[in-house]
Formats: structure tokens, sequence, C-alpha cells
């Protein structure tokens, strides 16, 4: 639904967008998401590219189901100018798809993509580059990057939250704790002050994620899937 909303977002102050996309092919498309969205989404991007905004396009990696598709990403950040990162497909919620047979570990990814084209990692020296590890491609604007989220786990250094859809904060995609930001804000008798406090309290309990994970022995963690918990 971005493709008529640009101006409006690029008024409100926004400047570089997220965008999900897990395949160039609108059939696969259709397959991994349930809806037949692929035009959609890609009008999307066409929109904010033209529209001024910088756009990262996350592709959650899936061994055996768009691992075919490396070459097509590549290209399409070189061309495009965009960042394409590939997210390993992680064990959340209960109901998801993730087995060991789709996971596909970022240093593959990165081996095959220098396969395709040079690359050069980014060092990124900004606090908010966040956990993705970036690399130029030769002869383009576009960039590859990689969050091991699984592999290679950043914990020690993750300065991120996430809030839901529905108003809850959650400090870590591996965890259910959850804190309501929603009721604060909603609530005239609470000040900025709560929410501030409430932001202080999580950050203090936020848990080493890997660890997590470490006790469901690789297997599936949180009760809510991906899709109901945003970012």
């Amino acid at each position: 639904m971005l493709s008529g909303r640009v101006a409006e977002l690029r008024d409100a102050g926004i400047s570089c967008l997220n965008i999900s996309l897990d395949t160039l092919r609108r059939d696969k498309f259709k397959e991994i998401t349930g809806i037949d969205g692929y035009d959609e989404v890609r009008a999307g991007i066409d929109a904010c590219l033209a529209g001024g905004l910088r756009v990262k396009v996350n592709v959650v990696a899936l061994k055996g189901i768009n691992d075919d598709e490396l070459p097509g990403f590549v290209d399409f950040a070189r061309t495009h100018g965009v960042d394409v990162r590939f997210i390993e497909f992680m064990p959340i919620g209960y109901q998801s798809r993730w087995s060991r047979a789709n996971y596909w570990p970022a240093e593959e990814i990165v081996a095959e993509v220098e396969k395709l084209v040079p690359l050069k990692e980014v060092i990124e020296a900004s606090r908010n580059s966040g956990p993705a590890r970036m690399y130029g491609i030769a002869g383009g604007s576009g960039r590859i990057g990689v969050i091991s989220a699984v592999s290679n786990h950043f914990c020690e250094s993750c300065n991120r939250f996430r809030v839901t859809s529905d108003g809850k904060l959650r400090t870590c995609l591996f965890s259910d704790r959850e804190y309501d930001v929603r009721s604060i804000l909603r609530d005239p008798g609470h000040s900025m002050q709560d929410l501030l406090d409430l932001f202080a309290l999580a950050n203090a309990e936020k848990p080493m994620g890997y660890r997590l994970l470490e006790e469901r022995q690789g297997n599936q963690v949180c009760d809510r899937a991906m899709t109901a918990i945003g970012g």
C-alpha cells in the first residue's frame, strides 16, 4: 500500500523505509506469503525511489526456496541502488514453517554472492547502523547485507527495540516478554516520564537472545509469529 503514500510519508519526515520482498517472482511470492501481492510491493519500492526515499529491501534467506534467486537480488541492488539485506530464517513462532532444511547461514550467502560480484565490506560507524553486515558491490551503488541472527549473534551490541501493531514493546525477537506502551499513550493520567521509565525498565531487562535459542536447542522460540510482531 506504499505507492500512493510516498509524498505523505516524506512530508512526515520519513527518509528511509525497510520493505520486505522475499522473491522476485510473482508465483513464488504468493507461495511464500499466501497473497498475490508482488506487483503492489514492487510498485511501492519504485514509488519510494522515485519520491527520493532510501529503500532497504529485507529478504528472508530460504534455502531451497529463494536461494536460486541470488543473482537476481544482486542485480536488483546494483541497478536500483538499494540495500538488499538477507536475514537468516529465524525459528520464531510455534506456527512458523521454520526447518533446518530451509536455514541458509549468512556466511554461505556472502560466499555465494562473492562468486557473482566482488564485494567490499562497509564498516558502519553510526550507532544507528543496525545489526546488518553490509558490503558494497563493485560497479554499482547498491549494497548487499546479511543479518546473522542465528549463526553469529550480536546480542552484546544490540540496541534495538520493537513496537508491535497492538502497542506492545518487545526488546528481543526471541523473547515473548512484552511491555504495554499503548495503555500509557492512551491514558491521559500518564506522563512522558512514565513512558521513559517503561523503556528504561525494558532496556534493563533486555535478555540475551542467543541463550533463549540455546535453551530451545534450535527449535522454535516465542508464541507470536513474525507477522504478528512486525517491526
